[in-house]
């Protein structure tokens, strides 16, 4: 929606630290549904005038984003280095799936598997994740040349009514199953519908 008010902070300051105001489009809540296909409009003007454009879908299902997404899982490596501590545990939500998919990926390729990745799964069902999994390691393949031999992250699959204790001694679930090489990894700690 265009904001109301015209004090520019959060994500709408980082917005026009990218963009000129021109290139800024706004949609009211009734045009989301057509948000895609009026990008794609925007783009074929933009390419017209010869600039390069490359429209992304919301929520950012597409292979240019790999580059980012596999920087988390070194973004946590370097954490744990300078805490010198080792992360077992690693707890996420997944609302597209895009980032809990690009550090799982990540720690894949840089082979740090030593560890379980909890993904609480906001939106979709586990079928969906799986397939996104799968696009975004061929895609991942794909850009690196190579099929990715290195093993999954170990996965913990739980249903979950209350959401894990922050602070818990003992394992939030002791139902660790083993998981078959090539499928994907992530548990199933909260469905929220």
């Amino acid at each position: 929606n265009k904001p109301r008010d015209q004090h520019i902070a959060g994500n709408r300051l980082f917005l026009h630290l990218l963009l000129p105001k021109e290139r800024i489009h706004y949609l009211d809540r009734s045009q989301w549904p057509e948000a895609e296909s009026q990008a794609q409009h925007l783009a074929t003007e933009l390419e017209s005038q010869g600039h390069r454009v490359l429209v992304i879908p919301e929520g950012g299902y597409h292979p240019s984003v790999l580059p980012g997404i596999l920087s988390l899982a070194g973004d946590l490596l370097r954490n744990e280095q300078a805490l010198d501590k080792h992360f077992s545990d690693i707890w996420t939500d997944s609302g597209t799936g895009v980032s809990a998919i690009g550090l799982l990926l990540g720690l894949r390729l840089l082979g740090s598997c030593n560890r379980t990745i909890h993904i609480t799964q906001i939106a979709g069902d586990q079928r969906e994740f799986n397939a996104r999994y799968s696009q975004f390691e061929k895609w991942a393949e794909a850009l690196l040349g190579s099929p990715c031999q290195i093993p999954h992250p170990r996965s913990n699959f739980c249903l979950r009514q209350q959401p894990p204790p922050m602070a818990a001694s003992t394992p939030a679930c002791s139902n660790r199953l083993p998981l078959s090489p090539g499928k994907p990894a992530f548990s199933w700690t909260q469905r929220i519908r």
